[in-house]
């Protein structure tokens, strides 16, 4: 059991409005977390593409933020982890597929769309650029992962969320541009995502999690307990070192299969 001294903070529900602590709990119960979170990935898609650039993950964070912290709140760390997964899929299922359908539209919304699209394209046409090169992936992983690891712990997790999202948005537009490419759909679509890629977004959901409870539990918000806290960084420096080994073997023989299915041009 992870269990610590209740501080007087704690106590009297950690420092919160008793209107604030209501409506968390309220919405971290199990089927308004899941409706939430469901609505909230679409909503957010639609919602920032008025405006696009850095206003598109402001708001996909803005909309999800409040599910993710009402379930840490609440003591429900694996649920918060839950719900941040399905977040995230379904945001990039839905941006995928706007940038299937609209894909200039996306592309002049979506930061780094076209810039990043090119760069893995011509990966897969020559096999250069970083992607196959683990001495050039890996300084990148470790920036980003720094970057999103100070930004969730300064921000209690919001702007984690805000540049997971980027992150998020101009991969799956790369994905849709790969699927506007195929042959067949299917066949593509089922690697169109490497296992890396879904290893380190599980990593980095997990790391979220560690480090917006360690946030909130220094303003007095959340008890977080060093054990689980030590639990969920454990299984993010896991996924995370799946990611680079996975990339470092696979990713010579995903881009084959890669060209294979979406031709040279």
């Amino acid at each position: 059991m992870d269990k610590e001294p209740r501080t007087n903070a704690q106590a009297s529900g950690f420092g919160l409005p008793s209107r604030l602590r209501s409506a968390g709990t309220w919405l971290a119960q199990p089927h308004r977390l899941w409706l939430f979170t469901a609505a909230a990935a679409p909503a957010g898609l639609a919602l920032g593409m008025l405006l696009g650039g850095a206003g598109l993950p402001l708001f996909q964070a803005a909309v999800f933020y409040p599910a993710f912290a009402a379930a840490l709140l609440s003591g429900q760390w694996r649920r918060a982890t839950a719900s941040a997964l399905l977040w995230a899929f379904l945001t990039s299922f839905s941006t995928v597929w706007l940038s299937y359908l609209q894909p200039e539209f996306a592309a002049q919304r979506i930061w780094n769309s076209q810039a990043y699209q090119d760069e893995m394209l011509t990966w897969i046409r020559t096999g250069e650029g970083p992607e196959g090169d683990i001495a050039q992936f890996l300084p990148q992983h470790l920036l980003h992962l720094t970057a999103f690891g100070l930004l969730t712990a300064v921000s209690a997790g919001f702007f984690g969320l805000v540049m997971g999202a980027a992150l998020l948005n101009y991969m799956s537009f790369y994905v849709a541009s790969l699927l506007v490419r195929a042959d067949s759909l299917w066949p593509l679509a089922c690697i169109a995502w490497p296992p890396w890629a879904i290893c380190r977004v599980a990593g980095f959901v997990c790391l979220a999690t560690a480090l917006t409870a360690w946030a909130l539990g220094r303003l007095g918000a959340l008890s977080a307990p060093t054990r689980r806290l030590g639990r969920f960084l454990t299984a993010s420096a896991g996924l995370i070192l799946a990611d680079i080994l996975l990339k470092w073997l696979l990713a010579p023989i995903w881009r084959v299969w890669l060209l294979s299915l979406t031709g040279p041009g």
